[in-house]
């Protein structure tokens, strides 16, 4: 016998908010943060803008059914997992931000620490472009012949309208965008 253990959960929600999508674009464009000196030269350099620093979208109104949709796929990965459904009703998403990147940017690989939840959702994209999930660390020898139960990573296309959430201690990245411009809202919950 053969026992699994330690799942790595990704919720998946296709088409999540089609309504409201060009409104999102247009809201996020409007931000306009490079005019608005909020872009750092880094940001310059590798052709993604973000509002991380500046957490605009968290409490702003027109993003409200975005969030309730977070929050409802959230109590499915969370209750997937055996988490109590009171805990989870009390949960908040303490910053959500968005992102315009452009063709040949690159997001390394990184966690969201001090939440319990994190995720993505895509405004614009194509299934040209990647994200990645890592497996967590190991100093074990990786199989010759891997499958589902010995992937060191999964990659998922960047569909417009996805919404991904996924626990906020997976490693994550994005290989080299193919596309011209990818616009996403990104999250934490706790």
């Amino acid at each position: 016998m053969i026992e699994h253990w330690f799942s790595t959960p990704v919720c998946i929600a296709d088409n999540i908010e089609t309504n409201n999508l060009k409104n999102y674009e247009k809201i996020i464009k409007n931000h306009n943060i490079e005019k608005n000196n909020r872009i750092s030269s880094y940001q310059k350099n590798h052709g993604v803008y973000t509002s991380y620093c500046v957490d605009e979208l968290t409490h702003d109104p027109l993003f409200q059914p975005l969030r309730n949709e977070i929050l409802k796929h959230n109590r499915i990965l969370l209750s997937s997992q055996g988490y109590d459904s009171n805990w989870i009703d009390k949960m908040k998403i303490t910053n959500m931000w968005f992102s315009i990147s452009k063709k040949g940017s690159a997001l390394s690989r990184h966690l969201h620490p001090g939440s319990i939840s994190s995720g993505v959702f895509y405004i614009k994209s194509s299934p040209k472009n990647k994200i990645i999930f890592w497996k967590k660390d190991s100093m074990i020898l990786p199989p010759t012949n891997p499958n589902e139960q010995s992937y060191e990573y999964v990659i998922y296309e960047c569909l417009q309208n996805r919404l991904l959430i996924f626990k906020s201690d997976l490693e994550h990245s994005c290989p080299k965008q193919l596309e011209k411009e990818k616009i996403i809202i990104s999250f934490n919950i706790a």
